[in-house]
Order: C-alpha cells, then structure tokens, then sequence
C-alpha cells in the first residue's frame, strides 16, 4: 500500500491542488547565453560611439535590449577577470592574480596555476537546480589543458558539456584537429556552429540551461582570411606608398570585429527563431579593454577604449570599463542605456544564480543586479577593488598605480607604500585627467584605508619592482615601490 492509498480522498484532492497551484505559481528558470569577447575595447561597437566600426548585429541586440555605460570586468586581464565571474570574487582574493601561462611561470609570479575548483562557481549553483551547463570556446582557467591530464577540466567547476580548442574540438570543415593557420581565423564561426547546435537541442528536452561562449575574436594573432576582409570592400582606397590595402592595421582589426559581429548574429538569429526567446537572456560583454600597440613588443590591432584613458592590464578605466548588452524580451528594456548603474562582472554570480533560483554563497563580493537588468538603475553599491601587482609594458600616461578602488562617484588609485595617490572623480572628470588627492583629503583618507585592507587580506607575497612605477629614465618622476606594506 502506497501512501496515497493510505490517507482520505478528499486530502489527496487538497494534496494535489495544492501541488498544482505551487507548480502554477513557480516562476520559470531562465535560460543565460553569456558571450564574452576578448581584448575588446569599451569603444569597440557602433551602439557605443564608435564612429566607423561596422557591428550592426550586436548594436540590434542593443537596440532590443540594454546598454550599459558603467560597467566592470572583475580584472584588466584576461584570467583574473575570468576567475572573478565564475566565483563572484574579486579574483585577487582567490589567489589568481595574473593570465595563466606554465605552471613554473606561474610559481615564480605566485598567482595561482589553476583557479581552485574548492570555491563556489555560478555553473556549478545553476548546475545544482537543474540547469544543463555547457561551455565553448576558449577556456584559459587552466594552463594547457591537452597536455596536462592532472589538471581540472571544465566539468570539474560545474559544466555539463564543455568544447575547448586543442583539448576536445570535434572535426570540423576546416580540419580534423584544431591547428592555429586553419582555425583561429574561424573561430567564431565555430564556436556558433556549436552554440547553435546546442540550443537546438535544448529547445527540444525544455531543460533551463546556461551557455557560456567565450571568443578568442579580437585577440592577437588577428590573421583573417581573404573572405573575411570584405566588410570595408567600399571603403578600400589604395594608398600610394601602401601596396596592398587590406595590410593596413585598422583595416584587419575592423574586419577581425565586423566579422566575429556576423557570425553572432547568426547565433542571435537562432534565438529569436527558437520557441526560446522570451525566457531566454543574452548577455555580452568583453574580458577586458583593448589591446593597443604599446601593450606589448608585437603587433595586436588598434582597438578604442572610448574615451578613457587606460587599456589592457591598466586600472585606469581603458583597462577595465567595457560594454555589456543584456537582452530578453519583455523583460529587458528594449533601447534602454543605463548610464547610472556601477556594476561589475563579479555580480553575475548573484544576479543569475537568484534569477534561476540557486542558493547564493555567502560573502560573495558582488550584488544581485536583476533589477538593473530590469530598468532600475542602482544607486548605491559596495566599493570595487582592483589590484595589478606586475610590470605593465605600455606607454607611460596609461601606467596605472598597482591598485584602485570605485565607490561611488570616487575612484582612488596607489600603489600599497603610499606612492602615487590619484584621486577622480568620474562623473565630472571620467577620462582621469585631474588629480584631486590634495582637495580633497578625507575622501583620500576613507579610501585609501578600504584599499589597503583590501591589499593587506590578499594571498600572496610576489610583487614585481616595477610595479606601478611611471618613472622614466630621462625625468626620473618618483614611483617605485619600495616600501612594500
């Protein structure tokens, strides 16, 4: 005897009921496509000023969904900031400080080798209430996995499925094994295939489901096909003194965009064609600023930071001040830009986990921001912290001091032996012109003993000399960081 059969009719009638009227009135899991760029600059799309760039399928999303002016990677590089959204933390205090490279690389920097699966990860909560979690593309939370069989594979912080070049591509039109000469340049277009691919399946089990597609587009090498260089075609004017048009840098980093644009708007297309759309979020964003010339000692494109000063691995806001598009029908805002709300990539976490309905751990470092996502702009939040504790290669207006924190209108800047103390204010002053430490001394005071607690409660004792350092060996402007707190 089961026991329904063992209690009366008419309560096995209430049971019931009650059983349906629970089941009508639970709010339905979302789907998340999250789609991250790489090295793509905050001013790297028409819907955000760029004045020729040609993006038109990620400014349509745009124009049906929200744009954001005032948001944060959790990083100015690509892994820390990675870290930083699987775990809701800054990622300094998860021990990952820089871009993963060799294991011994890593060890003489001592930032972590892998991201420790120890900590609460977002595909792992979604993963917990019934979500099936798939992750394409690049994954750089693990220094090259293919050769290393120790190391922790994507299923190990929370995806059901996961397809990474080099480790488990499947083949593909332009090869069996993935090869850089034969895939990089189509890497988008394969990623989408894939992501196409992976909804059309989940649009037939109705399972809720997160999706993240991580891009290596507009990253170095920027090596396009010849096909691929036809966004522009109206544009080509042959230069005198240049041979052959399409070599001329903006021209590749233009067409390298434009054409990663393409192939996601057929991933966007798929969507909107799917029974899927109304319950499902898009979310774009980019891993940090763009890359510039003076980044490196090679070649990596002329991406725009808008109008801030910084770039990649800066903490002026260049480095870290990138575009986010959120979009789902009748739920986001269509044609909104939200220019008051200062949120960052660490509030993904909690924002999506409440959104689908998982426990959120404690003491994450970001906020639950659905509301945003819904119109309402967020006045107040708790400060943000950034902290780059390693040599920056780039040119010397756009060498940041080693930390930095924004609370509120405020942004301070120092290196952790009180040198270099800039003080912003960003809504008058957001291209970090003038220094207004020495005006206003108690906001210096208030912040700048957040920051050092901030500094001081980090894993970790490897700090590079040059660190924060602007001095250069013709003016000799003070900067160092000698004294080590």
């Amino acid at each position: 005897m089961t026991f329904k059969d063992r209690i009366p009719a008419y309560a096995l009638c209430l049971l019931l009921a009650v059983q349906c009227l629970s089941s009508f009135g639970a709010k339905e899991q979302p789907n998340f496509i999250f789609i991250m760029s790489d090295d793509q600059g905050w001013g790297d799309l028409g819907s955000y000023g760029h004045p020729s760039l040609r993006t038109p399928q990620l400014d349509q999303l745009a124009k049906e969904g929200m744009i954001f002016t005032q948001f944060y990677t959790s990083a100015s590089i690509c892994t820390p900031t990675r870290a930083g959204f699987m775990t809701g933390q800054f990622p300094a205090r998860v021990g990952v400080h820089s871009q993963i490279s060799t294991a011994e690389k890593m060890q003489e920097l001592d930032s972590a080798v892998y991201l420790d699966p120890k900590y609460p990860m977002l595909p792992r909560a979604l993963q917990g209430v019934g979500y099936h979690t798939m992750h394409i593309g690049k994954w750089h939370l693990s220094p090259w996995l293919h050769r290393d069989p120790i190391l922790p594979r994507p299923d190990a912080y929370g995806f059901t499925e996961y397809l990474t070049p080099y480790l488990n591509w499947p083949e593909t039109k332009y090869g069996k094994n993935w090869a850089q000469p034969t895939h990089r340049a189509r890497s988008s277009e394969l990623f989408v295939d894939q992501a196409i691919q992976y909804i059309e399946k989940r649009e037939q089990d109705k399972t809720p489901f997160y999706l993240q597609v991580w891009l290596l587009d507009p990253h170095v090498p920027l090596i396009p096909e010849s096909d691929q260089m036809r966004h522009y075609d109206d544009l080509r004017v042959k230069q005198p003194y240049i041979d052959n048009p399409d070599a001329d840098p903006t021209r590749i980093y233009s067409n390298v965009l434009s054409e990663m644009d393409a192939q996601l708007g057929r991933l966007f297309e798929s969507v909107r064609n799917s029974g899927l759309a109304e319950n499902t979020f898009i979310i774009f964003t980019s891993d940090n600023g763009a890359a510039t010339p003076s980044s490196y000692d090679y070649y990596v494109g002329t991406g725009s930071n808008g109008p801030f000063r910084g770039e990649k691995g800066s903490l002026y806001e260049g480095g870290f001040r990138v575009p986010l598009i959120v979009w789902r029908p009748g739920h986001v805002p269509a044609g909104k830009v939200d220019r008051e709300s200062i949120s960052s990539l660490v509030d993904f976490f909690p924002t999506m986990a409440a959104l689908g309905q998982a426990a959120t751990p404690a003491n994450l470092d970001g906020v639950d921001i659905q509301k945003v996502w819904e119109g309402s702009p967020m006045v107040n939040r708790p400060p943000l912290f950034w902290e780059w504790r390693y040599n920056q290669p780039r040119t010397w207006q756009n060498r940041s001091p080693m930390l930095a924190v924004r609370d509120g209108d405020w942004k301070l800047l120092m290196n952790p032996d009180d040198s270099r103390v800039e003080l912003f204010n960003l809504r008058l002053d957001p291209m970090e012109n003038g220094n207004m430490a020495e005006q206003q001394p108690q906001i210096v005071s208030r912040l700048r003993k957040e920051l050092l607690e901030f500094h001081q409660s980090l894993p970790g004792e490897v700090f590079d000399k040059q660190a924060g350092n602007v001095s250069h060996p013709l003016i000799g402007k003070p900067g160092s960081n000698s004294k080590m707190n």
